[in-house]
């Protein structure tokens, strides 16, 4: 009984000890694994680049050597699209050595290196899947068919983030004139054209939900194909060739009207004049759709610009500075009833009362105070089927504390309790309840010898709308930017 008492002790005393150095060996591999990635905290802009896409293809022609760059032609072509594959890729390696009469195995490594090489690393990775072989000749058929199965790495271009937005493309302006007075200065249809465009293009690519098409430098952009197509560049970027995007909406300016006018009358009893100033300026927008051609949307703004009192002192305004702020300020409340509709500001992020907004830069001003809506229901038209969109029920006010570029922070204030569980978007927020006028008013700049007559007020500005746009605000924009004379 001793015996077997101390083999078993023994045997228990050598598991033992086998765990502990188990666990020990286990510690030793944890304290050598290497430590775990972190998170990066921010992701660097994406632009879009060429990646590398496996694909099989099969291929035809009256030898082997041409059904095997039939293949080739046909993978290409898969991947990047016929304009890419039979404009600026030939592929005839197989072809040149059958013709060379070079004893060639087409599905050694030899030869696939030589196809990654001519194709400047385009086409990589080739495999002779099936070998090629001969197709059973119909009676009458001229020559011989050969068939082939192959798999190849293809380049790719792989487009950027932005290229899933909406795209656009902000028209020329239509004008009604040659050329606008404005007080003592002049502007041609091409300058305020030229300012309207930018102004809205700026604005929507600020706002990171639109994709803004500058067909201006259509120029460059061509001259840019032209250099990859001419083999200046590595051949695998001739899968960008193609890749140039097309609209979805055109945005089409109106000048309807704009003109800050000198209004002079004769003095019977002296050689002396009364001048005055007055006019305004107004703005219409369309919004097509760029494909079907159909309305999107249509807005109209207007403003009143303040008239100077008759003088005969040599009246001056600043009617160049005046015009001006005019189109920044009508603009800009077109961009923001556009995103009302396309993009309602909305809270992505609820902790308590603080909230984050999904948007900022120019789009939101700090200070405001916002009406809050809670998403319900979505409805449908019964009779067409149509997306009515979701019902809304007031949810409190939000008052904006900061702005960022991307994002903006508030603090929800007279909120019932939030009934349901929060989840990214369930609340939007609609037109401003109260806007500080101030910021938003201009008025010109008058001067004269002794006295002028004096603009009173600033420039008032309304807008009409056609269609329903949920929310679009009617407010005049703060760029908190001062107006350019220089047009």
């Amino acid at each position: 009984m001793r015996r077997v008492s101390r083999k078993m002790s023994t045997r228990v005393v050598m598991v033992l000890l086998a765990g502990a150095c188990l666990s020990v060996s286990a510690c030793d591999k944890k304290a050598d694994a290497p430590p775990a990635a972190e998170e990066k905290l921010r992701d660097a802009p994406d632009f879009g680049g060429v990646k590398s896409v496996y694909v099989e293809a099969d291929g035809h022609g009256p030898s082997a050597a041409a059904a095997i760059d039939d293949a080739v032609q046909t993978a290409v072509k898969q991947v990047n699209g016929a304009q890419v594959s039979s404009q600026k890729v030939q592929i005839s390696v197989a072809a040149s050595a059958y013709a060379n009469n070079q004893s060639t195995d087409f599905a050694s490594d030899t030869f696939a290196q030589a196809l990654t090489n001519q194709t400047g690393g385009q086409v990589s990775d080739f495999k002779v899947l099936k070998p090629a072989s001969k197709d059973f000749a119909l009676p009458g058929a001229k020559g011989e068919s050969w068939t082939v199965r192959i798999g190849a790495h293809i380049a790719k271009y792989q487009a950027g983030a932005d290229a899933g937005r909406p795209r656009v493309i902000v028209a020329m302006p239509v004008s009604r004139s040659g050329s606008y007075e404005l007080g003592n200065g002049s502007v041609s249809k091409q300058q305020a054209g030229d300012r309207i465009r930018r102004q809205i293009s700026d604005a929507l690519a600020q706002t990171n939900r639109f994709t803004v098409l500058d067909t201006a430098s259509s120029g460059a952009l061509d001259d840019e194909a032209d250099r990859i197509a001419s083999g200046d560049v590595a051949a695998a970027d001739v899968s960008r060739l193609g890749q140039r995007l097309a609209a979805d909406l055109i945005i089409i300016p109106t000048i309807d009207r704009l003109g800050y006018v000198r209004h002079a009358q004769d003095l019977r009893m002296s050689d002396r004049q009364l001048v005055s100033y007055s006019g305004g300026a107004a703005i219409s927008f369309k919004v097509i759709n760029a494909t079907t051609g159909a309305l999107v949307m249509t807005r109209s703004y207007q403003a009143v610009f303040p008239s100077t009192s008759p003088t005969t002192l040599g009246a001056h305004v600043d009617g160049l500075n005046v015009g001006s702020a005019a189109m920044t300020d009508l603009t800009a409340q077109f961009v923001r009833a556009l995103m009302q509709t396309s993009f309602p500001l909305s809270v992505i992020k609820l902790d308590g009362v603080n909230v984050v907004l999904g948007q900022g830069g120019d789009m939101v001003r700090e200070g405001t105070t916002y009406r809050a809506v809670l998403l319900g229901e979505d409805m449908k038209d019964p009779q067409t089927g149509q997306d009515l969109g979701r019902t809304e029920s007031d949810f409190g006010t939000v008052l904006i504390t900061r702005v960022d570029p991307k994002l903006s922070y508030g603090v929800l204030q007279n909120a019932p309790a939030l009934s349901q569980t929060f989840r990214p978007g369930l609340i939007e927020l609609r037109d401003p309840e109260a806007v500080d006028n101030a910021a938003h008013g201009v008025s010109p700049q008058a001067s004269s010898g002794a006295s002028s007559g004096k603009p009173s007020g600033g420039i008032a500005t309304k807008h009409k709308a056609h269609g329903k746009a949920s929310g679009a605000s009617d407010t005049a924009a703060d760029t908190g930017s001062a107006p350019d004379k220089n047009w």
